[in-house]
């Protein structure tokens, strides 16, 4: 009789524990993901916004699974879980309550701009997951206590110090900004302009602009400038295609003193856009450095032009790396825990460090680091 009491009591012990378990969506994912890691799997979702979309995006993931493969660099199959969204904040987060469903997802490549990057983040958060950045530079994500958040990006803070300090070596010492209403446009702003007071550099004036402002109000805004303003370069803060489309804007209504932007300049489309005219006239600062010595960084260059017969672009390293490091950390610790995962991730090397970033200028077809 006593067996079976203790029996009884036993499996209400159980039950009890899975329900609290169940009630606990970090408990959830926990014990989801070992069950999958002790099948030989791993699934990280990869969330993209599809006004950012680049096909470039998943040919390193590809090349990074393969590589992974090759040198055996993790004990489990690295499975990946594709979710493309709406350029919008509220698809971003029920895209992000749909991979949040998922308990078996360990991590999260997020590859969608600062506005949808930023609740997201407290979604994966609350449920448990990891979230790595590869594009997003809004200095907000980093901010608070989110042992689950790491990013290969450098942050609006870093880049536009490096692009204040450009300006005040090249002497352009009255400067226009013009800048997209966006957490990342207006951040990226409001840190070159803090940072042009401590290079003594005048801004001269600012101006935002929407998405959906026309080509007229941009060209409105040139003339503007033309007439009324005195300036020896202007920094542009904006997404592509946009910035593609003003730079050209500001070109054709008659201005030719230097651009300068921020890592969206360093974008395969916007380059294929320039020609011999703009050489010189055009600045960028990236963390992409197609000149690197970097040996791993040199092999990824050479393996994506063989593989796919194109020139990477930032967001092809950006993600190749993610993955690379990601696989090191779960063999580091032989889990894909989150938590576990991002104690490992702490200790992990990528192609990509802090000293990376760079300014470099538009010379001979492509953004040159300035020696």
């Amino acid at each position: 009789m006593k067996n079976k009491i203790l029996s009884l009591l036993l499996i209400f012990a159980t039950f009890l524990l899975l329900a609290c378990n169940s009630d606990d969506p970090i408990k959830r994912r926990q014990n989801a993901v070992s069950k999958l890691y002790s099948k030989g799997n791993v699934k990280i979702a990869v969330e993209q916004s599809n006004e950012v979309e680049n096909h470039q995006l998943m040919n390193a993931l590809q090349l990074a699974q393969k590589h992974i493969r090759e040198e055996n660099l993790c004990p489990v199959n690295i499975e990946l879980v594709e979710v493309i969204d709406n350029p919008t904040p509220s698809s971003g987060m029920r895209h992000a309550y749909e991979i949040a469903s998922d308990d078996e997802i360990a991590a999260v490549i997020s590859y969608t701009i600062s506005d949808i990057a930023i609740p997201n983040s407290l979604i994966y958060q609350y449920y448990g997951l990891l979230m790595f950045n590869i594009i997003s530079t809004s200095p907000k994500l980093a901010r608070g206590d989110n042992s689950l958040y790491f990013s290969n990006m450098p942050d609006d803070t870093m880049i536009a110090s490096k692009a204040a300090e450009l300006c005040s070596k090249k002497d352009f010492n009255k400067v226009l900004i013009y800048s997209l209403d966006s957490d990342y446009g207006m951040g990226l702003a409001n840190s070159f302009e803090m940072n042009c007071v401590v290079n003594n550099i005048t801004v001269t004036d600012r101006n935002g602009y929407s998405e959906n402002t026309s080509e007229r109000e941009h060209i409105k805004n040139i003339l503007r400038w033309k007439e009324n303003c005195s300036f020896d370069a202007i920094f542009l803060a904006g997404q592509m295609p946009e910035v593609g489309t003003i730079y050209h804007l500001i070109r054709e209504n008659g201005i030719e003193c230097p651009v300068v932007g921020g890592d969206t300049f360093d974008d395969p489309e916007f380059i294929s856009s320039l020609n011999v005219v703009d050489e010189g006239k055009v600045y960028a600062v990236s963390n992409f450095d197609e000149e690197s010595e970097n040996p791993a960084a040199k092999k990824f260059y050479n393996t994506y032009k063989k593989e796919y017969n194109e020139e990477p672009g930032q967001d092809a390293l950006q993600a190749y790396d993610a993955l690379i490091v990601l696989a090191k950390a779960i063999a580091k610790g032989q889990s894909a825990v989150p938590a576990k995962l991002a104690e490992n991730l702490k200790v992990t090397n990528g192609i990509i460090d802090d000293d990376s970033l760079e300014a470099k200028v538009y010379s001979e077809g492509r953004f040159k680091r300035i020696r």
